[in-house]
């Protein structure tokens, strides 16, 4: 006896390659309600099958829904999305749109070369308007509160680890 995909059985092979799981195997493993199967071929042509519960199967393949109402990164929306760097190490910072539409700017540098290249900020854009208005390049810094909070503030002085990168 063995187990075989249905939607292959319904729709063909054109619709899905299928596995085919023994009973044996399947029997083995402890589950309660509907499990996604998957094969893994081993180098000596021994199959090995696993298997995901349905609703953490699910949650890793949601369609991504893109939030619609976040205005298009012009100058006339975000006036001052060229002018605000990362305190730490000079880069630009980015927009970066979160699962529910939120906004926020965070350093370029970090994002591209990691947290070893620099710690990095990220600023809600809500504080980014507070600054409103911005003449020319501000470098944001992030500070901790003892409670957790956090304290953004901003200079128009260049941070010195930029202006060493430039030099050498």
């Amino acid at each position: 006896m063995s187990w075989d995909c249905s939607g292959r059985r319904r729709h063909g092979k054109d619709f899905c390659t299928g596995i085919h799981v023994p009973d044996t195997a399947v029997r083995q493993w402890k589950f309660d309600g509907n499990i996604y199967i998957s094969v893994k071929d081993s180098r000596k042509s021994i199959k090995e099958f696993s298997y995901t519960k349905e609703s953490s199967w699910s949650r890793r393949h949601k369609k991504k829904e893109f939030v619609r109402d976040v205005p298009e990164l012009t100058e006339e929306n975000y006036p001052y999305y060229r002018s605000i760097f990362c305190a730490e190490c000079g880069s630009r910072l980015v927009r970066h749109i979160k699962k529910h539409g939120d906004i926020v700017w965070e350093c370029n540098g970090r994002k591209r070369k990691g947290a070893t290249y620099c710690e990095g900020v990220r600023i809600p854009d809500r504080v980014v308007q507070a600054f409103m208005p911005i003449r020319k390049a501000i470098y944001i810094k992030e500070r901790k509160g003892r409670n957790g909070t956090k304290h953004y503030s901003y200079s128009c002085k260049k941070p010195e680890r930029a202006t060493r990168k430039e030099q050498g």
